[in-house]
This record gives C-alpha cells, structure tokens and sequence, in this order.
C-alpha cells in the first residue's frame, strides 16, 4: 500500500489530466462540432499547448520520481503491475508530444510556442511529417486504454482492496 506521494507529485498527476483532457478534449471535438476555420485553428492551437504541457509535467514528473523512491509495501506482483502500469503511461505521453514536435520540425513550416520560434529543419521531409503524425494519431488511441486502466486500477484499490492508494493522490487533505 501506498503510504504518500509528495506534493508536487500530485499536483503534477492532477495538471497532467487536466491537460490530458484539453488535449483529448480538443481534438475529439473536431469530430462532433462544426468549427468554423477559425474555431479550428484555437481548437489546434489548444491541442499543441495541452500536449506540450503534457510533456513538461511528464519530464517533470520522471524528474521527480528518479530523486524520491515511492514507499510502497504492495504485493511484489501488485508492485510490478503498477510499475508496469506507470511506465506506460508516462512512455506514452512522453512519446506523443515528442513524435508531434518532431512532425512539425519535418515539416518545415515556421511556428511558435508561448512566442518562442521552435526549431525547424531546413530541409523539410513532408512524408516523414506524415508518418510521424500518423504514428501520433494512432497511439493517441492507445491513451485511452491506459488512462481507463488507471482510473480502474484506482477504483479497485478504493473499492475492493479498501486501502489508501487513492486517497494518497488527493491534492489537498490527509
């Protein structure tokens, strides 16, 4: 069982679904709302900002969790499934922003982050771009299977086990 997580780890667990759910949010909605091209460039630029947030509470987050080892006196097999779990995750939403950025280095076409220009390449390769955003958009699927198995993993440990691995990710209170 999971005695404690720092702060900073939950709050960095709680952003990070809020702009999991901006980055999702924004990008399921293209399908189901009639934007106009306007619309839809916020809409994009939402999707961009959330997943580059992402990334940096992701980086953040591993970061963290190399200099403080979790006190955890779970079951060995429990321990693995969730260290499994979480890495998963976290290459997981590592690795879609990066394959996001790298596509747009390909590409080749000026852009910005928070008034930064970012990095393009000189010569750009538009089939490489393609891929690497095809490969984005495909395991973005796989997302939503990791974060229902984590929200259910949570829920079991809550409702079954009854112990506190939930109550240590609240954000305020003991």
């Amino acid at each position: 069982m999971i005695t404690h997580y720092s702060f900073a780890i939950r709050l960095l667990h709680w952003l990070t679904l809020l702009a999991l759910l901006a980055a999702y949010g924004s990008i399921e909605s293209r399908s189901w709302i009639d934007f106009t091209p306007g619309q839809r460039k916020v809409v994009a630029i939402t999707h961009v900002y959330a997943g580059m947030s992402v990334l940096i509470m992701m980086l953040t987050r591993v970061f963290l969790r190399s200099k403080r080892a979790l006190n955890m006196t779970q079951p060995s097999g429990h321990s693995r499934l969730a260290q499994w779990g979480h890495g998963l995750l976290y290459l997981l939403f590592i690795t879609l922003p990066l394959l996001s950025l790298t596509a747009r280095y390909f590409r080749g076409r000026e852009w910005s982050w928070l008034g930064l220009a970012m990095p393009i390449t000189d010569t750009p390769n538009p089939a490489l771009a393609k891929s690497l955003m095809a490969w984005h958009m495909d395991l973005a699927q796989l997302g939503y299977w990791l974060i229902a198995a984590h929200t259910l993993a949570a829920l079991y440990h809550h409702v079954i086990k009854k112990d506190n691995t939930l109550r240590a990710m609240r954000l305020w209170g003991k």
